[in-house]
Order: structure tokens, then sequence, then C-alpha cells
């Protein structure tokens, strides 16, 4: 069974959740923290989710209208 720890680090990861779930559940209050932890987990950063990438492809293809 994988730690809950390391499994909230890769759901965050992954963009499965946010900074604020990922520390929550850590139980860390700041975002150095969690990107330290990120770093000695040997996980990369996270990406943004599928929705936002898609709102922001939208919102530049607007501007060149």
């Amino acid at each position: 069974m994988a730690c809950p720890n390391f499994r909230a680090l890769l759901d965050f990861s992954l963009g499965n959740i946010d900074d604020n779930h990922a520390m929550q559940a850590l139980g860390i209050d700041n975002d150095e923290d969690l990107f330290l932890l990120m770093a000695q987990a040997h996980l990369p950063m996270p990406r943004l989710p599928e929705s936002n990438l898609s709102r922001m492809a939208d919102d530049l293809t607007a501007l060149r209208k």
C-alpha cells in the first residue's frame, strides 16, 4: 500500500489536486515545504489541469482575433 503522503505528492505532481489540497493532506502550511517535499520524493513539479490549459489556449486564441 502506498504511503498517504507520497500519494498526496504524486496527485499534486500529476495535477489531480491543487497546492492547497496537497498542503492540507500533508499537514504543512507553506509552498516552500511542499516544493522541498516534491524534490525529496524525486517527483516532477506539477502540471496544470487540462481544463486550465484549455482555458489558457482559448484565451490566447481570442487575443489573435
